[in-house]
Order: C-alpha cells, then structure tokens, then sequence
C-alpha cells in the first residue's frame, strides 16, 4: 500500500472495484478510454458495469450496445482490469419476476460466450434491494421476499454454474440485514438464517453497503461489516466493504461528496490496513464511477 495514506494504494491487495452506471461510458469509445485510464491511475482493478437492455420488458431480452460492451471488456482486460455484468432491481427479489431476471441473466451468458477467453466477463453482480419495495414493510409480506431473493440467487447459481462455471456470482446488500434479528430470517433450503446468510452460502462475494466516513469506531466501515465477515470466514467465502461518493440530501454524512479526495482515500486505505490480515476480506468496492470522477477530478460530466 502506497506510504501515504491519503492517497490511491500503490498496489492495493484484492479487488478496487467501481460501479459503473451510465450507458454512455459504455456506449463512447472516448469515454471507454478514459474509464480504462480512470482505473490505472487510482489503482481499480475491476468494473461493474451496468447492463443496459434493447427493448428492455420482452420475453427474450437483448443486450444494448453489446459491440461496444465487448470493446469495453477487451480493453480493461489488456490492463488487468475485470469487468462483471451489473444487474439489479428491487422487484427482481419477487417469484413472478424470477423468468425474466434470469432471460436477463440468459442473455448475459450468451453474450459472453461470443467472447475471446482472454477478454470475457468474470462475473455477474446483483443490486437488487429489495427494501425498497412498500411490501417489505409488512413482516409476513417481507419474509416472502427475503424467500423469494434467497430463491432467485439459487436458480441464477445452478444457471451460472451451469453454462458459465468461470463467471462468478455476487450480490450487493445493505449492512443492516444482520440488525433485523428474527425479522430477518427465513427458512430456505432446510434452514433458518438471516437472509445475510442465505445469500453469502449461494454467492461468491458479496459487497456491503457500508456507507460510512469513519474507518473504524463506533457506526464505522468496520463495525458494520464485521458479523458478515465473521461468517464468510466460517465459510470461505468474501466480503468486499464499499464506501459512497454520491450526494445524498437526506443522508450527508454517510458520503464523501463534498469531501476532499484526501478524506476519501485515507478512510478508504485505513479500511484496508484494519482489514488486511483478514481472511473474509476480499477487497473494496467504491459507489460510483460518476461521482468519484467528480470527487477527485472535480468532473462533472
């Protein structure tokens, strides 16, 4: 890690990830250039990027853009950069949503098997939140939910597992599912766990919404993390804390926005070095590219 702690990591361990949300840095082979420039100097080593679909709502879902999605790939893969299929939607947790989120995940799949083997996909990662939805907040109505969410990572495991082995699958989720208490449990292949459980036992990694400036304390990155890392050690799996650069009104201080790069990257580092001896810890994740760009770069665009 670079000496100074306000700075990028030199050669930051795990993943650096980025969510990338636009379909314009995808779209526009000069922003594609400067994403991939983006990542090497700050040091991100890889991408999730949001798929965009042509048409959207059919029975048989198609990529938006997949040449340049697949010039996109190419290039970060020339700089050791991943990239993983981003895919995501509160209603994609209901069962009556399931068959087209995984058409969607079908057409993932198949784009990615039109790629050469040294330029494909690594994985594919879900920001589904279903907390969102109004029905979360009635308990019986939540449990379904959190039924049908363990369930939809389920099928998309056996489908990953079984047309694209070397795809990894992980899931984004906030860091309070563990507070939730019984409220936050559900009974799903034979067991009773938290839904932070069910859904560490199906994926690979996941990636916590740990929104938070301090590093380490009280209300910190670290606290809240710790329970789904105790249990990913449990069972060799990852978790990958993230951080927040968006403006948020109603909540300011869980975000660097307004903050100074400086701020950023020394509770980004001293999120790391508490972490670096840690077997669960599998790197960090930063929400986005967009507002990062403008945190560091004083770029709006």
């Amino acid at each position: 890690m670079n000496s100074d702690a306000t700075q990028p990591p030199a050669q930051p361990t795990g993943i650096q990830g980025l969510w990338v949300w636009q379909e314009q840095w995808v779209a526009d082979e000069a922003e594609q250039d400067r994403l991939i420039e983006f990542c090497r100097q700050y040091g991100f080593n890889m991408l999730m990027v949001q798929i965009h679909l042509d048409g959207g709502g059919g029975p048989s879902p198609a990529l938006k853009y997949p040449d340049q999605l697949a010039e996109l790939i190419r290039k970060a893969a020339e700089h050791g950069i991943a990239v993983e299929a981003l895919e995501g939607g509160p209603e994609q947790a209901l069962k009556e949503n399931h068959d087209h989120t995984l058409a969607i995940l079908d057409a993932i799949i198949a784009f990615d098997s039109t790629l050469p083997e040294d330029a494909r996909l690594t994985g594919v990662h879900y920001d589904i939140e279903p907390y969102v939805l109004p029905a979360w907040q009635d308990l019986d109505d939540r449990r379904q939910i959190m039924l049908g969410l363990a369930q939809f990572f389920a099928k998309a495991r056996e489908r990953i597992d079984e047309h694209a082995p070397h795809l990894t699958l992980a899931a984004d989720i906030p860091f309070w599912y563990d507070n939730l208490g019984e409220d936050g449990e559900v009974e799903f292949a034979g067991q009773t766990k938290n839904i932070h459980q069910h859904i560490q036992d199906i994926c690979d990694y996941i990636g916590i919404m740990s929104y938070r400036r301090d590093a380490t304390g009280p209300n910190s990155v670290a606290e809240h993390v710790e329970t789904e890392m105790a249990y990913a050690e449990q069972i060799g799996k990852w978790v990958l804390p993230a951080l927040e650069t968006v403006e948020l009104t109603d909540t300011p201080q869980i975000t660097f926005f307004g903050e100074s790069p400086e701020s950023f990257w020394q509770t980004h580092n001293a999120v790391r070095e508490h972490f670096a001896d840690r077997p669960g810890f599998g790197g960090m994740l930063t929400h986005s590219y967009r507002s990062l760009r403008e945190l560091l770069e004083g770029d709006q665009d």
